[in-house]
């Protein structure tokens, strides 16, 4: 079947309508936590509420659960592997921790009468440093460990798009990571990578305080975290670490670390203001509050858990293995980003209507509304990624933790705007 039905008539009916519902109308403006728990959104899955009545199939059981993967046949030629699936990821590290050659496609193909899309990854067989049983032995091993399926091919000529020996496939590097952490440091942002990254996908970090950052020798590391935090007016670290991203370092930051690495100008982009000068204004009209009333005049303002409608750009690296444009972001704070100047730059944008489900106070609402997603900068050889919220939220958010994933494994894949750059087509 194609689709996969939840009726409303069981016993767990009140969870089936948690874990869809959409409300967008609460009778208060505070909140404990989150204002929405969709979890249909939080996996990117595409869903929608039936109203009429429609037959039932086969009910599902927990064996139907069970990842099959199918056992790939030996190739003397290559390999591929189509990055849609999650778990790609863990595969993808497990082959690069075994020293292979590993390709990145980014256009898409199809060979076989088989449709590859932007971040198929390729490992070609004869340019290894082993033999052709060694390689397929890693692969049957990734492929029982990791839970994906590869796919043999024999030649080298698609039916359409690119030839795998095009150069539109790319080398990827394995990623040297160094996660920031310590004092002023989200805690849980930082554990939520920390978690993603080395119990998801198996891929071990390094975990440097903050204090330490600015002593520490950073030329063995070619990725580095910044979550969001209380980062210091520190223009030697600043300076550090755009030294570090001209010389083809990949700088990821999230919320206030985004804002920090604007303000710090290891980015070019620019922070859009909650509240401009009429607002200020506004503000100054309102004349004088109780102070017990500050709580909740202003609490009202934060953003503390709604989701959000996105376009992403899906041949961009941090697109790759997505095939819908729409994209679902959980936003838990305020920092807002404007659209990049460069056209190529802002990899995902909100939408002009973008609330999906949860709160969200009307004025910001509207600074929100066409904002920038997540940004790329580029300066030198090395590029900043700016994510204007936490893609990894409490760790169930799979539908942008993939993207976060990939600018850690492809961000070093993403270029300025160069003259002839990818016109080969075979």
């Amino acid at each position: 079947g194609k689709a996969i039905f939840v009726p409303n008539a069981q016993p767990q009916y009140r969870l089936v309508q948690s874990v869809f519902d959409r409300p967008t109308k609460f009778a208060d403006s505070l909140f404990y936590d989150a204002s929405t728990w969709n979890l249909a959104l939080s996996f990117g899955l595409d869903h929608s509420e039936i109203k009429t009545a429609f037959s039932k199939g086969k009910r599902i059981i927990e064996d139907d659960l069970m990842l099959k993967t199918i056992s790939p046949s030996k190739s003397e030629y290559a390999y591929l592997l189509n990055y849609a699936d999650f778990n790609a990821t863990k595969a993808l590290y497990q082959l690069l921790d075994k020293k292979l050659n590993v390709k990145v496609a980014v256009k898409s193909f199809k060979i076989g009468d088989k449709n590859y899309g932007h971040g198929t990854i390729l490992i070609p067989v004869l340019a290894q440093s082993m033999t052709s049983d060694q390689v397929f032995s890693l692969i049957k091993a990734t492929s029982e460990s990791s839970g994906v399926s590869f796919e043999p091919v024999s030649t080298g000529f698609s039916q359409v798009g690119i030839d795998l020996g095009s150069n539109n496939f790319q080398k990827v590097i394995k990623p040297e990571v160094l996660l920031v952490v310590g004092q002023g440091i989200a805690a849980y942002e930082a554990g939520e990578v920390w978690y993603l990254t080395e119990k998801q996908v198996g891929m071990p970090v390094s975990k440097v305080e903050l204090a330490s950052l600015g002593r520490l020798n950073l030329g063995r590391y070619n990725t580095i975290v910044m979550v969001s935090g209380q980062y210091p007016s520190d223009k030697l670290l600043a300076n550090k670490l755009k030294q570090w991203v001209n010389g083809g370092g990949t700088l990821i930051t999230l919320k206030s670390a985004s804002e920090w690495a604007i303000k710090n100008e290891l980015s070019k982009e620019k922070i859009r203001p909650l509240f401009n000068k009429s607002d200020s204004l506004q503000l100054t009209k309102r004349g004088r509050f109780n102070y017990e009333e500050m709580a909740n005049n202003e609490g009202s303002r934060g953003t503390g858990g709604t989701a959000f409608e996105a376009d992403i750009d899906i041949t961009n690296p941090l697109g790759f293995g997505y095939s819908n444009r729409k994209i679902t972001l959980y936003r838990t704070n305020n920092t807002i980003l404007e659209p990049s100047s460069s056209p190529y730059s802002t990899v995902v944008q909100y939408s002009n209507k973008p609330l999906l489900t949860g709160y969200v106070h009307v004025q910001t609402l509207q600074k929100i509304s066409g904002s920038a997603g997540v940004l790329t900068s580029i300066d030198g050889n090395g590029r900043v990624i700016l994510f204007s919220d936490n893609p990894n939220f409490r760790g169930i958010w799979y539908g942008t933790s993939k993207m976060f994933l990939n600018a850690i494994f492809f961000g070093s894949q993403i270029n300025g705007v160069q003259n002839g750059f990818g016109n080969e087509e075979k």
